[in-house]
Order: structure tokens, then C-alpha cells, then sequence
């Protein structure tokens, strides 16, 4: 009996430890497209090909776990495929290459994201959302999004820094 008990424990520990949650490109792409959206996009602009906070597999918020999304749109914390038309993606070494002269103040401007962190019921995410563009213009921060009415809704910002 106490083997059996032990078999049970061990397996519901194994399959409780859950490290991300499976979503498909469409639905990624649909997340950048409603976080994109509200930026009002215009022109081409840069993705570092770099995902932030790739090792971060939970985050632990207001009573709430995120788990990190797992999705064949990269392979090893890099972006292997586009997530919005507007965007190109490129490596920080490539991106400082196309600076003229002073790199604070000629970088163009570029986006960085995580992978989405979503609760278990998937209907509210947090995300690290960083945009740079141009001297004295960037955001970093971490924010939360619900989905409303089938459209990634901005909720809050956890942190962030503007300027």
C-alpha cells in the first residue's frame, strides 16, 4: 500500500511541476499584434533577436503563477520567426552597426520582449515589454494583460521605467 501511495505522490509531484504552458504561433502572433496595435506602429521597426528574461520560467504575482509560454516561434531564447509585420528581427550587434557615430543618440528604434507568462486558465499574461526609441524616449517595464472581449487588453504595468 505504501508503495503505491508513494508511485501516486511522486507521479502528481512530476506532472504539478509544470515549467510552461503550449501555445500556438497564431496565438503569439495574435499577443504581439494587440500589444503592437496600441503602440500605433509605423514604419519598420527593430526586434532584438534576443528574448528577455528567456531562463525565467515562473513568475509569481498577486496570488497568481504565470508560466512561460512554449511555442516553435524560437529556439534557445532567440527569435526564430517574426511575430509582426512591422518588425525586423536583428541581433544588438547588428543593431549597434547600424548606429552613425554616437550610440546613444543614433540607435534606431527596437523592441525586446519575454515570451508571454500566462496563468493556467490562459486569460491574463504578464509580459517584459521594452521599447526604445530614441534619445531620451524608451519604456521598460513588466505589464499585465487580460483577455477582454477576444483582444489581449493592457491591464497594469508591475514596474516601469520611461523616459
Amino acid at each position: 500500500m505504501f508503495k503505491y501511495l508513494s508511485l501516486i505522490f511522486f507521479l502528481v509531484a512530476i506532472f504539478s511541476c509544470r515549467q510552461s504552458i503550449q501555445v500556438d504561433k497564431s496565438e503569439l502572433k495574435q499577443i504581439y499584434h494587440d500589444i503592437l496595435s496600441a503602440d500605433s506602429l509605423t514604419g519598420k521597426y527593430y526586434l532584438i533577436d534576443s528574448i528577455t528574461n528567456y531562463e525565467t520560467k515562473i513568475i509569481n504575482q498577486s496570488d497568481t503563477t504565470y508560466y512561460i509560454a512554449d511555442c516553435d516561434i524560437t529556439k534557445n531564447g532567440i527569435w526564430t520567426d517574426n511575430i509582426y509585420d512591422s518588425l525586423v528581427i536583428i541581433s544588438k550587434d547588428r543593431l549597434h552597426l547600424k548606429t552613425k557615430g554616437d550610440e546613444f543618440v543614433m540607435t534606431p528604434a527596437n523592441y525586446s520582449f519575454s515570451l508571454p507568462y500566462f496563468s493556467k486558465d490562459k486569460q491574463s499574461f504578464i509580459i517584459y515589454y521594452n521599447h526604445y526609441c530614441g534619445n531620451l524616449c524608451a519604456e521598460y517595464s513588466t505589464r499585465l494583460y487580460k483577455k477582454i472581449n477576444g483582444k489581449w487588453t493592457f491591464i497594469k504595468s508591475y514596474f516601469s521605467m520611461v523616459s
